[in-house]
């Protein structure tokens, strides 16, 4: 099923526009040298908003599976190898444009943590993408090797802040630091376990 990126698209591309605008960066990879990526980090973030808004569970299947089959035109794909080395240097910008949509706390508010396995648990030795970021850790699910993404929702279902952190990283240490500047100590009531 052929999936409509037009608007993330639009949406992804005009907030770094605007980005570049304002902190006065020039995206001109003329002067790089190595071999030069096919696909701009416009479509890159754009690709991986899109597995969120997908049913897919797991990352590789997107890729491949909708991407690969379905989008050869929309996007100048690259191998799914290619792809997964291009992600880590977008990461900042993707946390960067979630911190710009976000809504207001009004007072009740949500979290949750999701593990993002990078790679499988026996290729861990060989895993360079992600290295000195991603760690080992355990879930519900079971373990993995990765990323958590944690997220403070509204109960209008607004996300208020996102945030990374690696995989072995307590829920409630990243929660302490999420919160900070939110709300005033007075007005938080809820105790943070131990």
């Amino acid at each position: 099923m052929k999936m409509d990126f037009t608007e993330i698209y639009c949406h992804v591309d005009d907030f770094l526009k605007e980005l570049d605008n304002k902190t006065g960066l020039i995206a001109n990879n003329n002067n790089k040298t190595g071999c030069q990526g096919r696909l701009n980090r416009s479509e890159i973030i754009t690709i991986i908003i899109g597995y969120w808004q997908s049913s897919y569970d797991c990352f590789k299947n997107y890729y491949l599976k909708q991407i690969w089959v379905y989008h050869q035109r929309d996007f100048r794909v690259v191998s799914y190898c290619q792809f997964i080395k291009l992600i880590s240097s977008y990461l900042p910008l993707l946390v960067l444009m979630l911190n710009s949509i976000m809504d207001k706390c009004d007072g009740i508010s949500f979290i949750d943590s999701s593990s993002l396995e990078v790679c499988k648990r026996y290729r861990i030795s060989m895993h360079r993408v992600f290295a000195g970021i991603a760690a080992r850790s355990k879930t519900t699910k079971g373990w993995f090797y990765g990323l958590k993404l944690h997220l403070l929702i509204n109960q209008r279902g607004g996300i208020i802040k996102a945030s990374f952190s690696s995989g072995n990283k307590d829920d409630r240490a990243q929660l302490k630091l999420m919160i900070k500047g939110i709300m005033a100590p007075k007005n938080w009531t809820a105790k943070i376990g131990k």
